[in-house]
Formats: structure tokens, sequence, C-alpha cells
């Protein structure tokens, strides 16, 4: 939690000292930007291949670590990137289109955000198994062995569900509500 407060922090210090012209001609906060997403038609297929890459990428580097004395801080480093991406976010929309800059904020990362914070909250739940696993508190045996791989599979399922979100239901969202921007 204190890593992603801090980075969100960060994040929002950043906006808040950043020169208006860079502030405003942020890509996704242009109304040019918003405009062009209005008449934009979205290929799922495509969004999906990229999101896969971009999402699994971070998913298997977080398990990796897991399995060495560098998981809490990549951890940290990881929940720090992530309070810090959407402090910059939240603070630049609300600059750029007041309260209602809230809720860009919230289409952007909805629904697949909602199953993104579930898969890294059985992440960390399985991140102290394998902690534990690893200093030997938590048993040893295939059992545990079974156990574990079949919490990855899950956890990798639910980033997948995630992903498939990302890519083919929050763009129809998006489109539905950047009318309201412009």
């Amino acid at each position: 939690g204190i890593f992603f407060a801090t980075g969100f922090l960060l994040g929002t210090l950043l906006i808040a000292l950043a020169d208006d012209e860079v502030l405003f001609n942020m890509g996704i906060f242009s109304k040019d930007w918003l405009r062009q997403m209005n008449f934009l038609e979205v290929d799922g297929n495509a969004l999906f291949y990229y999101c896969l890459k971009k999402r699994l990428t971070t998913a298997l580097f977080l398990i990796a670590f897991a399995c060495t004395n560098l998981a809490v801080t990549a951890v940290g480093v990881y929940l720090g990137y992530v309070g810090a991406s959407l402090g910059i976010l939240l603070s630049a929309s609300v600059i750029q289109f007041g309260a209602s800059g809230i809720v860009l904020f919230l289409v952007l990362h909805f629904p697949h955000g909602v199953l993104y914070v579930v898969g890294f909250y059985f992440y960390l739940i399985w991140l102290r198994g394998m902690q534990d696993f690893r200093t030997g508190s938590y048993g040893r045996g295939k059992n545990i062995f079974f156990v574990k791989i079949t919490q990855v599979v899950v956890i990798l399922t639910i980033v997948l569900f995630g992903i498939m979100l990302e890519s083919y239901v929050n763009p129809l969202l998006f489109n539905k509500i950047v009318k309201i921007f412009i």
C-alpha cells in the first residue's frame, strides 16, 4: 500500500508541477485526441494481442520474481509505478475536464481494471505462500507444487479475462462516453 500511495502522490505532484503546455498537449487528454477517438474503430483482435503481450509480460515478470529474494522489491517497484501512472492519469484528466475527468479516468480503467486488481490480490496471496514455501515454513511435497501451479493458472486466467475485457468491452464503453467530452 505504501508503495502505491507514494507513487500516486508522486504522479499527482508531477502533474501539478507540469507546465500547462505539456499538460494540455498530452495525447490522451487533448480535445483533438478525444475527437479522433470518437471516430476510431478499434480492432479488438489487434488490441487483444497488444494487451496480451503487455499484461502477460508483466504478470510473468512478477511471477518469476516471486521465486527470488527480490520478490518484495519487485512488487514494491511495480506498485509504485502503477500508483504513479494512475496519479498522473487521474490528475491530468481532472485538470483538463474538471470533475467529469473522474468519469473519463474510470471509463479508461473499467471493467478490466477490476479483474486486474482481483488478479493482483490473488497474486499477493500466492506470493506470501511462495515466500513461506521458500523458507520451509509452508511445507514440501508434490501436492504443494500442484497447488502453487494451480494458483498461478488461476491468476493468469483472471489476467486473461481482464485482457479480453480491455480489448473488446472497454473500447465500446469508451466510445459511448467520449462523446461527453468533445
